[in-house]
């Protein structure tokens, strides 16, 4: 990116946008949004944390008009203003990228990036070669970004959200509000990004609001750090105050802070004394697709297998083989039966593939008990009722014991984006000694304090001779819950690691290395 981006409109004096005792309820009486001051600063980035239904995308919805608030003024460039719809937001100039992604599968990536310009925008009537010479301008500030003539649908949720930031910085924002827009990419491209946006904003004048769940993230790239609980606002502070872990967590949680990911210096969790010479509940051998392998690993009762690598790496591809999701070559044993390359099949047996692609996970419309139950169908016949009452109580088991924020028969699509990862983790720990296969970063979008809870519970499954296989873009997590770690580089396992030997540093330098070799190669 040059030292100047003149593409990017300058914002005027700041404020340029101020929120005055901002507050949102929802019939009947939930209060997303209590009394909410907020100010955003052209050449300034707020980074804005809290909890899995505190307010944070409701307050992203208000700033684009998607929502209206119940009370309150906003202001934009010292005048009061409704955003009445997002074409009005538009028309401000205020861009966003929001975790749930609305970019078309069936098209390219320019084409995705250039929807939604009318005739006499900045890019006129549709052309094919305008399209990809703007896609490539904006492209180049995001790392790694796909190809424009790239169609989305076989695209990792990670390679998509880059598609959406680059569509976001294409319509020329004043303000731009990235609400978990990076959290399926790996440490070193939300980094690269990272410094990308705070060129942007401290030359260019641009005003970003960067939602997150990763408090690292939220001290390193922002100027300034909000925490919302429960829809107000609890804390703020310049991130040049030596802001703490412990201090943003308990604001987050209102409570002492709970274990957190272990730093990249840290020692990670040893392979308990029976891993050492227990015999694999899962083996595989041999497993091969048309883009990965041929690949051989074993996965222990009772252990937690991390795979990690940059995204495209081949992960997804293996743990949707393993499901039964595509199909392969060679074999995949499961406590010593050879599992039928059918999805059904291995469901019915424990083999439990948990997304971090909610739309491929769950039933948005359905209640909340009911995509408890879901893997449980599959293994009864299908001709008989549904057991309603047993769904009913294993759900209210699950709201307890993950503090989700709802009752069995919401339906899901009511929920938070976290809550609903919290369901689809909870549904899938309930089944009788099961393989869960956590893809797609599948902690992605769940705040610092439900993360360290899910892990807490994860770990004490474990002791229930449950295996777990997680393929995670954050090495944090990957050192916070495995014993062991399969690296992946260009559809092959590249290095395998255990124990100590596991540390964030060793992590991202085999997957930065071995993917560069492998690309030579």
């Amino acid at each position: 990116m040059s030292e100047s981006h003149p593409s990017l409109p300058r914002a005027g004096t700041p404020p340029l946008l101020s929120l005055v005792d901002v507050t949102k309820v929802y019939p009947p009486r939930l209060h997303a949004l209590r009394q909410v001051d907020l100010t955003l600063r052209g050449g300034e980035i707020v980074t804005l944390l809290g909890a899995n239904g505190a307010g944070k995308s409701t307050l992203a919805k208000i700033l684009t008009g998607a929502e209206t608030p119940t009370s309150g003024t906003l202001r934009w460039d010292g005048r009061d203003l409704q955003i009445p719809s997002p074409a009005a937001a538009k028309r401000l100039g205020i861009g966003i990228v929001f975790q749930e992604l609305n970019l078309l599968p069936n098209l390219t990536a320019a084409e995705n990036v250039v929807l939604g310009n009318s005739p006499g925008s900045m890019l006129g009537p549709f052309s094919a070669t305008a399209a990809e010479r703007v896609y490539k301008r904006y492209s180049a500030l995001v790392p790694d970004a796909p190809d424009p003539d790239t169609v989305l649908r076989p695209l990792s949720v990670g390679q998509r959200q880059k598609v959406a930031i680059i569509r976001a910085l294409a319509h020329q924002p004043r303000l731009l509000i990235i609400d978990e827009g990076t959290s399926s990419w790996n440490l070193t491209e939300r980094h690269e990004f990272q410094e990308v946006l705070k060129r942007l904003a401290h030359q260019c004048r641009l005003a970003v609001l960067y939602i997150t769940h990763f408090i690292d993230d939220a001290i390193n790239v922002g100027d300034r750090v909000v925490v919302l609980r429960d829809g107000a606002k609890v804390y703020e502070g310049e991130t040049g105050a030596r802001i703490s872990h412990a201090e943003i967590i308990r604001a987050i949680s209102g409570e002492l802070p709970v274990t957190q990911p272990a730093p990249s210096t840290s020692r990670p969790r040893e392979p308990s004394a029976s891993q050492g010479h227990a015999v694999p509940v899962l083996a595989v051998e041999d497993l091969a697709t048309r883009s990965i392998g041929p690949l051989r690993f074993t996965v222990s009762a009772g252990e937690c297998v991390g795979f990690y690598g940059y995204p495209d790496c081949g992960a997804t591809e293996t743990l949707e083989a393993i499901a039964g999701l595509i199909p392969h070559r060679g074999t995949v044993r499961w406590n010593n039966m050879r599992l039928k390359q059918n999805a059904t099949h291995r469901l019915r047996h424990g083999v439990v593939l948990c997304s971090g692609d909610r739309s491929r996970q769950a039933i948005s419309s359905w209640p909340l008990y009911l995509n408890v139950g879901l893997p449980r169908l599959f293994k009864r016949s299908m001709l008989l009722p549904v057991p309603r009452r047993e769904f009913v109580r294993t759900a209210e088991v699950l709201v307890r014991r993950f503090g989700v924020k709802g009752d069995v028969w919401t339906r899901l699509a009511a929920l938070s984006g976290g809550n609903q990862q919290k369901v689809i983790v909870g549904s899938a720990l309930g089944l009788d000694r099961p393989l869960l296969i956590l893809g797609d970063d599948l902690t992605r979008g769940i705040d610092a304090v439900a993360r360290s809870e899910i892990h807490r519970i994860m770990k004490t499954t474990l002791g229930e001779d449950v295996a777990v296989i997680v393929w995670s873009t954050d090495p944090g997590e990957i050192t916070e819950l495995c014993s062991r770690v399969y690296v992946f580089a260009q559809g092959y396992i590249v290095s395998e690691l255990a124990g100590t030997e596991i540390t964030s540093d060793s992590l991202e330098y085999l997957a930065r290395t071995r993917a560069g070799q492998s690309a030579a190669a």
